[in-house]
Formats: C-alpha cells, structure tokens, sequence
C-alpha cells in the first residue's frame, strides 16, 4: 500500500495547478492499492474551499462532492487514527526535538501511516523524509 499526501490529492484535483498533469498520471499508473488519512481529508477541504489559496475556491458542498468521488473513482481508503495517537508524539521528539505548530499535522499523518503498517508515502513535501519508518515517493 502507498499513502497519498495532501498535494499529491490537490494537484490531482485541480487543473490549473502546475503537477496536475503528473500527479494525475501518477495515479492513473499506479498499480498498488492507494490509502490516504482523516488529516489529509481536513486539509484538502481546507486548501480546496480557501479563498487565499485559490482564487475562486470551492463550496465546501462542492469540495467534499469532488473529493468523495476522487476517493470512490481511484479506491483509496481512509485510514483511522489510533485511539490516542496524540500520546505517540513524544515518542518522535528525540529525532525531531523541535516538532511544534503546522509540523505536528504531518507527525499526525506519519504516526496514523505507522499505526497501519504504511511505509511509502507519494509526496513532494520533503518533510516525511524526517521519519525513518516512511520511504517517499515523488510522482
């Protein structure tokens, strides 16, 4: 199983984005079945229905329709938390002594992939590099 980040799901969703190509490509050649988290749901209803992100953001109807469909049309499953997850964050402070604010989203994200046993996630976002337990995929 791959997980699949937050951009790879944006960029996938939205035409006007310049890996849109890519990342739709991407998916539509992958032959290993496909997960994703609750928090990279929250954040592409975030990103997607911003208005400081895009222009003409969506409804939160319409994000969560185009959303639901994407997950249905390429079968990627959504991955629930560990009861408690939160608990496991202390656990990652001696490789990352710093972890704080926006950092603890994607903390979140590698500690629900490990809980599963996910050990490759398809990225652009160098950040999961800092958790040894999870091998990124570029698209």
């Amino acid at each position: 199983m791959i997980a699949i980040d937050t951009n790879l799901i944006i960029y996938a969703l939205v035409s006007s984005q310049p890996e849109h190509q890519r990342a739709k490509d991407w998916i539509l050649e992958n032959r290993t079945p496909l997960v994703t988290t609750n928090t990279n749901i929250a954040e592409a209803l975030r990103l997607l229905t911003h208005p400081r992100i895009f222009k003409k953001p969506l409804s939160l109807r319409v994000a969560v329709d185009l959303l639901d469909t994407f997950l249905k049309e390429f079968d990627v499953s959504v991955l629930e938390d560990a009861h408690a997850w939160w608990n496991s964050l202390p656990r990652l402070l001696p490789s990352h002594p710093g972890l704080k604010g926006n950092e603890i989203f994607d903390a979140h994200i590698a500690l629900c992939l490990e809980f599963h046993g996910i050990k490759q996630i398809c990225t652009l976002d160098g950040d999961f590099s800092r958790y040894p337990f999870i091998r990124q995929i570029k698209f």
